[in-house]
């Protein structure tokens, strides 16, 4: 109901629910876990990148940077390691040969996959005791709220 007032103490108790949620997933254990899990080495903000070079790919540089909200420089150093790591390849821009894109490589492909059944499989232990309906109305919630998210930040 768009202009409906929401209480001061719901819009608290959601503020820390997310604030709490948020910092446990931020903590470094966490992603620790999860690239044992998965087999693979990767730092959290690198697992990042290539998340958006896979939802983006081919992707120019700047691309990146404006979809991470960082400088060029940082995107271009990040890229840098992930094609170190043999995780991302660079080629010449159709569009502008003098501009490059970067896409996952088959390895970088391997590496997303594995790190996702690792989330999988723990986003699933997390939630074996909740009832069906609950976990579809938190998937269903989380979903809105995202969408609120990018209008808010639409500026709508």
């Amino acid at each position: 109901m768009p202009g409906r007032t929401v209480s001061v103490s719901a819009v608290e108790e959601v503020e820390r629910a997310l604030t709490t949620l948020f910092r446990k997933a931020r903590l470094p254990r966490v992603h620790e876990r999860l690239v044992e899990r998965a087999g693979v080495s990767l730092d959290p903000a690198l697992y990042a990148v290539l998340v958006r070079v896979e939802e983006h790919e081919p992707m120019r540089l700047t691309d990146l940077a404006a979809v991470l909200g960082v400088d060029a420089s940082t995107a271009s150093r990040q890229l840098k390691s992930l094609e170190s790591a043999a995780l991302v390849g660079r080629r010449s821009d159709p569009a502008d040969g003098r501009a490059a894109v970067f896409v996952l490589s088959a390895a970088g492909r391997r590496a997303l996959a594995r790190l996702r059944e690792a989330r999988h499989a723990a986003i699933s232990h997390m939630l074996t005791e909740w009832d069906p309906q609950d976990t579809a109305d938190l998937a269903r919630l989380l979903d809105r709220l995202s969408v609120d998210i990018d209008r808010l930040l639409e500026g709508s």
